[in-house]
């Protein structure tokens, strides 16, 4: 039984038997062996002394023994400390040491001092709270309430000395350390993580976003495109009723006119807003007469307006001078801005009045385009200038247009350093102005038109023209366009073709040539026919109508160039 105690207790009972035993037993056996009384006495005090200077002993070894075992585990805390101490202080990431009864930081790191900003001196007089931003949507519990919690690991805010919010993830658990129990918190930043993973959110975002309105936006383009190539193809199967009136075959001829024009609007947009996407739209400045393009805008817009429509075209031009008002700027990207502003107000415009304004304004030339149609939501001001966005129609009316009209009159807008806005609400009409910096131009009567036009009527009637079209749709229109004016036509299908006739000579009067061609290129076969035949004019044919494009047709050496789909009026300009 004794041995089941523990060993102190054993060596106390022991040591309590054995001296009981000793003083008890010893005491009878001395008074049976000793009758001498002083003698007695004097072993008694021998005795006595034995026992002190035994239990004395005892005594010395137990307290050395006890003080070694304290001076060990002392020495083992304080190296624990010390490593502790080493870790926390020479590690790379955000520590503190909080009490966790107060709050207040008992210790700092030297990448705590660097992450706030603080010295340590003035951590060591903080408590966490101060560094805690508190959400003022929500009554989150403080800082020291969540390190002393159950969860060891959570997100939070974390505010700098120098007023900056950083997103932080911060690790905590408790240590005792000097009798005291504290709480380690280990923090890292993760606010460009968190900046990373909210701006993919919003590119998800976005690109659902994106692909809704591409949706919306193929849906849209297919019955747009379908709506004129309905006509197209409609009217043109009605031609072939050999019972039909000539005032009807004209009726039908206009309406497949008028449908590929659209059509061609249409795909037009589409291209012209991919190349915006992809920065190849230039600005080219030229001198032109802003009262003229205003006019002459008004005018042709008119012919569009549709007959069930009641619609009053009006203009407000009003500048410094009376008549003639040069500027210089892009004429053909205003005059599609005004274009672009001026068909999006007939569509939305059942009766009333529509407004072209223009006026100087400080440094900037500002327009309007006032119309007193069914006005837009102020929530879609910003959204109708997006790419295949549009506003909602009215209830019961069938949604209009591609969606880009206005988002490429803002691009325009934005290369020529303008700006664009808008005043509108439902059922009163809408305002359009937009802004373009105003660079007065100077007129030059002797203009490169004018030159072109007197050294056009001074050349003798074409009798003979040469057609290099690989396209036989193409060739054909040019062919019956050429005969019905008298004129004979040669045809060849690529570049080499073209220069062989040349070198034939076969009396050429001028040439058609398009540019992209199988075998050799509009470009190539150019050089060849300027060099053995310089006195042939050779005008390009090309489906890229681009301001660029045409600069590098000139540059290259060409006598003029057709953009198509040609028109008649255009082929026939150049047979004088």
């Amino acid at each position: 039984m004794i041995r089941k105690l523990p060993f102190e207790y054993r060596i106390t009972l022991i040591y309590l038997l054995v001296g009981l035993g000793w003083i008890f037993f010893s005491d009878i056996l001395l008074e049976r062996l000793i009758s001498n009384t002083s003698a007695f006495r004097l072993f008694q005090s021998v005795k006595g002394s034995i026992y002190v200077l035994a239990t004395a002993l005892l005594l010395f070894f137990l307290v050395r023994n006890n003080v070694r075992k304290e001076n060990r585990s002392r020495q083992k805390l304080q190296e624990s400390e010390l490593r502790y101490r080493s870790v926390f202080h020479n590690s790379k990431s955000v520590m503190l040491l909080v009490d966790s009864l107060s709050g207040w930081i008992a210790d700092a790191n030297k990448a705590a001092t660097e992450f706030y900003g603080y010295s340590f001196e003035e951590l060591s007089q903080m408590n966490v709270n101060d560094l805690q931003v508190q959400d003022k949507d929500e009554q989150s519990e403080d800082l020291l309430s969540e390190l002393n919690g159950n969860q060891n690991f959570f997100k939070t805010k974390q505010r700098l000395k120098s007023g900056e919010i950083r997103d932080v993830e911060l690790y905590s658990g408790k240590v005792l350390l000097q009798g005291r129990t504290m709480i380690y918190a280990i923090l890292h930043d993760i606010t460009k993580q968190v900046q990373i993973e909210k701006e993919l959110v919003e590119a998800k975002e976005k690109a659902e976003e994106s692909s809704r309105l591409k949706s919306a936006f193929l849906a849209n383009l297919s019955h747009e495109i379908r709506t004129p190539m309905n006509g197209i193809i409609g009217f043109t199967e009605l031609l072939k009723d050999e019972e039909l009136t000539v005032k009807d075959k004209n009726k039908y001829i206009n309406i497949i006119h008028s449908s590929g024009e659209y059509l061609m609007r249409i795909i037009s947009d589409i291209v012209e807003m991919s190349k915006l996407n992809t920065n190849q739209v230039q600005i080219n400045q030229e001198v032109f007469d802003l009262t003229s393009l205003c006019h002459g805008i008004l005018s042709e817009i008119e012919v569009s307006v549709p007959s069930v429509k009641t619609i009053h075209l009006s203009r407000e031009i009003e500048l410094p001078v009376n008549g003639e008002f040069w500027i210089e700027a892009d004429k053909v990207k205003l005059k599609q801005i005004l274009f672009y502003l001026l068909d999006n107000a007939i569509k939305n415009t059942r009766e009333g009045e529509i407004k072209i304004g223009c006026y100087l304004r400080g440094d900037n030339l500002l327009f309007y385009i006032k119309d007193t149609g069914r006005g837009i939501d102020p929530r879609y001001h910003d959204v109708i200038f997006e790419p295949f966005s549009q506003a909602e129609p009215e209830k019961g009316a069938i949604q209009q247009g591609s969606g880009l009209g206005l988002s490429i009159v803002k691009s325009y807008i934005k290369l020529m350093n303008g700006d664009i806005w808008l005043n509108s609400s439902p059922g009163k009409g809408s305002v359009f102005y937009f802004t373009i910096p105003y660079n007065p131009g100077k007129h030059s009567k002797n203009t490169k038109e004018d030159n072109l036009t007197k050294e056009n009527t001074k050349q003798k009637q074409t009798s003979k023209v040469l057609v290099v079209e690989d396209d036989e749709v193409n060739f054909v229109y040019f062919k019956e366009v050429l005969e019905m004016n008298n004129i004979e036509v040669i045809h060849a299908r690529n570049g080499q073709e073209a220069i062989d006739i040349c070198r034939r000579g076969n009396g050429l009067d001028l040439i058609f040539m398009d540019i992209k061609m199988p075998v050799m290129n509009g470009y190539e076969a150019l050089q060849y026919i300027k060099d053995e035949c310089p006195r042939i004019k050779v005008v390009a044919q090309t489906a890229y109508a681009l301001k660029n494009e045409q600069e590098t047709i000139f540059d290259a050496g060409f006598d003029g160039y057709l953009a198509k789909p040609v028109q008649k009026d255009k082929i026939l300009q150049f047979l004088e």
